[in-house]
C-alpha cells in the first residue's frame, strides 16, 4: 500500500471517530405523549431541544414522559417564560416517593402515571 493511500485512510478513520464522538455527545431533551390506545409517541414538533436555555412550544403540548440526554439537568414549565413557581414536577420511574422538578439525565421521567400533562416550556442546562 502506498504511503499517500495509507495516510488518507488514517485521516478518514480519524475524521469518522471525531464525527462519531460528536454525535454521541449531542445533548437533547425528548418529549413523549401517550395516545388513546396507550402507546407512547415521540413529540417531534419542538425546536431547540438540543440547545441549553429556555424554550417554548409554539402551542401548549400534552406530555406524558421526558428523556434527558447529555444535559446536566432540565426543567418543565407551565408558562412560556420559564418563570419560577411554574415548574412542573415529574416522577422518576413513576414512583411517587421520587418526585422532582429538576430532571437529571435519564429516560424515565413521568409527568403523570397514566395520562398527559400540559407543558408550555422547558429549560435545560449543560455541564
Amino acid at each position: 500500500m502506498r504511503q499517500s493511500t495509507k495516510r488518507r485512510i488514517q485521516v478518514a478513520l480519524l475524521a469518522a471517530c471525531f464525527l462519531g464522538m460528536t454525535a454521541l455527545a449531542q445533548a437533547e431533551i425528548r418529549f413523549y405523549k401517550i395516545r388513546k390506545n396507550g402507546q407512547q409517541m415521540n413529540i417531534r414538533m419542538a425546536l431547540g431541544t438540543d440547545k441549553p436555555g429556555c424554550h417554548a412550544f409554539p402551542v401548549k403540548r400534552k406530555v406524558h414522559r421526558i428523556a434527558v440526554v447529555n444535559f446536566k439537568h432540565c426543567q418543565l414549565y407551565s408558562t412560556r417564560a420559564c418563570e419560577a413557581g411554574s415548574e412542573i414536577p415529574a416522577l422518576w420511574k413513576n414512583k411517587p416517593q421520587k418526585e422532582a422538578v429538576v430532571f437529571t439525565p435519564g429516560s424515565q421521567w413521568y409527568l403523570s402515571p397514566d395520562g398527559n400533562t400540559p407543558v408550555q416550556a422547558w429549560m435545560c442546562v449543560r455541564e
